[in-house]
C-alpha cells in the first residue's frame, strides 16, 4: 500500500472528528428544542434535501475526476478544463429540469412532498440544493482533480463550523422553520467558502478559469453522469420513501428514534470513508483496474475494516451514555434501536468501500444493481415487514442488506481475482466478531439484566480479541511516510 494512504487517512479522520463533535453539539441543541417528534420530521426535511442535491448534481463530481485526473496527472489542464465545464454546463441544464418540475408541480398542487413543510420554506431547501450541487460539480471536483485532499479538508473543518453555527442559531431564535433558514445560508457561504480557498491555489485557479464547454464531453458525461445518478438516487431516493412510509406507519415518534441510529452513523461511517475517498479513488481513477488498484482496495479494506468495528464496539457499550448525554431522557427508548443498527456498520463500511473502487474503475452497472440490492431488502422489510417487526422493520432490512450486499462484493471480488480465500477471511473475520458481541450484549441486557460493570468487560474484551492478531504490528496507521 502507498504511503500516502496513512496521510490522507489521518486527514480523513481528523475532518470526521471534527465533523462528529460539532454535529453532537448540533444533535444536542436540536433534540432540547424539538423533541423526538421534531426530530423525526427534520429527518425527512434533510432525507428531501440529499434527494434534490443527487438529482442536480446527478454524481457528475465523480465523472468529472474519473475522467479529468488522468489528463490532470500528464498536465493537460486544457482538457481538464474543458471536462469540468461542460459538467458544469450539464449541471446548469439538470437545475432548470428540477425547478421546472417543482414549479409545475406547485401550481397544479401534484407533489406529495409539499405536504411535509410549507411552499416559502420548499423553495429555500431547493435553492439551497442547487448551491451545495454545484459546489459538489465545480469545488469538490477540482479537490480530487488536483489531489489537495488538504485544502478540501481545510475547508470541510470550515464549512462544518458554519453548518452547525447556523442551523442552530436559528433553530434557537425561529424554532422548527428556523432550520430552513439556517440551511439556506449556510449553503450560500459554503459555496463562496470553496471559492475562496481554492482560488488561491494556482492550478484549481487555472482550471477554473479556463472553463469551457466542448461538445466531444458532452456525451460521455452525460451518459456516465446518468449512471451514477441512477445510483445516487437510489441512495437519497430509496431511504427517503422508506422512512416517509416508516413515519407514516409508526408515527413521527419512532421515526425520531430510529434518528438517533441513522444520525451517529451518518457521523462516525465517513471516519472510514473519508480517508478512503481521499486516498483510493483518485489513485484507481489514475491507474484504472490494474494490479496495482485491486492491491490498493485489499490494502484498504484490510486496514479499515477493524476500525470501523471498533467503533461499533464502542457506540455499543456507551449507548446509555451516549443517549443520556446527547440527546434527553425522552430519546432514551431509541437504545435499541441504536444497539441493533449497529450490527451492520461494518458490514455496510465494507460494502461502501467496495463501491468507491467500482466507481473509481467505472463499473457503475455493478455498483448500481450492489446498491439495487441493499435497497431492495431494506425497503422490503419496511413496506412488508411492519406489521411483523414494527419499529425496528427498518432496522432489520438495513442489517440483512448490508450483510448481503457486502458477501455478494466479496463474491464479485473473489470471482474477479481481486481478493485470495486469506483476505476475505481476515477481513470479514472483524464484522463477524461485532455481530457475535451485539447479540450476547443484547442477550444480557435484555434476558440476564446484567450490571453495566460486567457488559463493560465484555466490550473491552472483545475490543482486544478484535486486534489481538498482531493487527497493530502488521498494520499500523501510525506509520509515516
Amino acid at each position: 500500500m502507498r504511503s500516502s494512504f496513512y496521510i490522507q487517512f489521518k486527514r480523513g479522520v481528523l475532518l470526521t472528528l471534527f465533523r462528529l463533535l460539532l454535529g453532537l453539539v448540533k444533535i444536542k441543541i436540536l433534540a432540547s428544542l424539538l423533541g423526538v417528534y421534531g426530530i423525526g420530521k427534520l429527518s425527512l426535511i434533510l432525507q428531501f434535501n440529499l434527494f434534490a442535491q443527487t438529482f442536480l448534481s446527478m454524481g457528475l463530481a465523480v465523472v468529472i475526476i474519473n475522467l479529468a485526473r488522468p489528463y490532470t496527472i500528464m498536465h493537460d489542464f486544457s482538457t481538464s478544463s474543458e471536462i469540468l465545464g461542460t459538467g458544469v454546463f450539464i449541471a446548469s441544464l439538470n437545475s432548470l429540469l428540477l425547478i421546472s418540475i417543482f414549479a409545475f408541480g406547485n401550481y397544479f398542487g401534484l407533489l406529495p412532498v409539499y405536504q411535509l413543510f410549507d411552499s416559502l420554506y420548499f423553495w429555500l431547501i431547493l435553492i439551497a440544493a442547487i448551491l451545495l450541487s454545484f459546489a459538489s460539480v465545480i469545488w469538490e471536483s477540482i479537490c480530487f482533480i488536483v489531489d489537495r485532499y488538504d485544502i478540501y479538508v481545510k475547508i470541510n473543518v470550515i464549512i462544518a463550523f458554519v453548518d452547525t453555527a447556523f442551523i442552530t442559531l436559528f433553530a434557537f431564535k425561529m424554532g422548527y422553520n428556523g432550520i430552513f433558514i439556517g440551511l439556506f445560508l449556510s449553503a450560500i457561504l459554503q459555496f463562496f467558502i470553496y471559492a475562496f480557498f481554492l482560488l488561491r491555489n494556482v492550478t484549481a485557479k487555472n482550471i477554473f478559469k479556463n472553463l469551457r464547454v466542448k461538445r466531444f464531453w458532452i456525451k460521455p458525461l452525460y451518459f456516465q453522469g446518468l449512471r451514477m445518478q441512477s445510483i445516487s438516487l437510489l441512495l437519497s431516493l430509496a431511504p427517503f420513501i422508506a422512512r416517509l412510509y416508516f413515519s407514516q406507519s409508526n408515527g413521527s415518534f419512532a421515526n425520531g428514534h430510529l434518528q438517533v441510529a441513522t444520525a451517529l452513523s451518518s457521523y462516525l461511517l465517513p471516519i472510514i470513508l473519508n480517508g478512503v475517498w481521499g486516498h483510493l479513488h483518485p489513485f484507481v481513477a489514475a491507474h484504472g483496474d490494474t494490479h496495482l488498484s485491486r492491491n490498493e482496495l485489499v490494502a484498504t479494506l484490510e486496514k479499515v475494516i477493524p476500525f470501523s468495528a471498533a467503533a461499533s464496539i464502542f457506540v455499543v457499550a456507551t449507548s446509555q451514555f451516549t443517549l443520556e448525554i446527547l440527546y434527553t431522557s425522552e430519546f432514551l427508548p431509541a437504545k435499541s434501536t441504536l444497539i441493533l443498527y449497529f450490527i451492520a456498520e461494518p458490514f455496510y463500511a465494507i460494502f461502501s468501500i467496495f463501491a468507491v473502487y467500482l466507481l473509481a474503475i467505472k463499473s457503475y452497472r455493478t455498483c448500481f444493481m450492489s446498491h439495487v440490492l441493499y435497497y431492495f431488502i431494506l425497503c422490503a422489510f419496511v413496506f412488508f415487514g411492519n406489521n411483523l417487526f414494527g419499529s425496528q422493520s427498518y432496522v432489520y432490512g438495513h442489517i440483512l442488506g448490508a450483510l448481503i450486499a457486502s458477501v455478494v462484493m466479496f463474491f464479485w471480488g473473489y470471482k474477479n481475482s481481486i481478493f485470495k480465500f486469506s483476505n476475505i477471511k481476515s477481513i470479514i473475520t472483524k464484522p463477524i466478531i461485532v455481530l457475535i458481541y451485539t447479540c450476547t450484549y443484547l442477550c444480557l441486557l435484555k434476558l440476564l439484566h446484567v450490571s453495566n460493570t460486567t457488559l463493560f468487560l465484555l466490550s473491552l474484551v472483545t475490543l482486544y480479541f478484535l486486534f489481538s492478531s498482531n493487527f497493530f504490528a502488521r498494520f499500523s496507521i501510525l506509520k509515516t511516510s
